[in-house]
C-alpha cells in the first residue's frame, strides 16, 4: 500500500534542501521549500495542493510576473473571444504601460494605482474612473 494518497504530492532532499513534488494543471512542479526542515518543507507542499484545490494556485513564482506579461494575456483573451472593445483595451494597456511598463506586478502599490488615476484625470480622462 502506497505511503500517500495519489495526487498529494511529494517532498524529496537535494543537498540540504527540501524540494516539492508536485501536479498543477496537468503540469508536473518541481518547487524548492528554500528550507532544510522537513516539516516546513511539508506545510509548503500541503498550501500548495490545497491552493490548487480551491483554484487560487498561481505557481511557484507569481513574484516574476511582469506588466506586459498580464497585459498581452488580457489582449489575447479579447482576441480569441473577438470583443468588440478591442481597439480601446489596446489603447488603455498602451496607457497603462507607460506608467507601469516593466514592472513586476506585485511591486506595484495601492498608493501608485491612485496616483495613476489622479494623474489620467489630471488629462483629462475622469470621466472614465468613477
Amino acid at each position: 500500500m502506497p505511503k500517500h494518497k495519489h495526487g498529494s504530492g511529494s517532498i524529496y532532499r537535494r543537498g540540504k534542501v527540501w524540494w516539492l513534488s508536485y501536479y498543477a494543471h496537468n503540469e508536473h512542479v518541481c518547487e524548492s521549500s528554500h528550507s532544510c526542515d522537513k516539516g516546513e518543507a511539508k506545510r509548503l507542499l500541503q498550501q500548495r495542493i490545497g491552493q490548487i484545490a480551491e483554484g487560487r494556485y498561481t505557481g511557484p513564482r507569481p513574484d516574476r510576473v511582469v506588466f506586459e506579461e498580464l497585459a498581452a494575456d488580457m489582449l489575447n483573451d479579447y482576441r480569441i473571444n473577438n470583443k468588440k472593445s478591442m481597439n480601446d483595451a489596446t489603447r488603455s494597456v498602451s496607457a497603462v504601460a507607460r506608467f507601469f511598463g516593466g514592472r513586476r506586478v506585485q511591486s506595484v502599490t495601492p498608493t501608485e494605482i491612485s496616483a495613476y488615476v489622479v494623474q489620467r484625470q489630471a488629462d483629462g480622462l475622469g470621466k472614465w474612473f468613477h
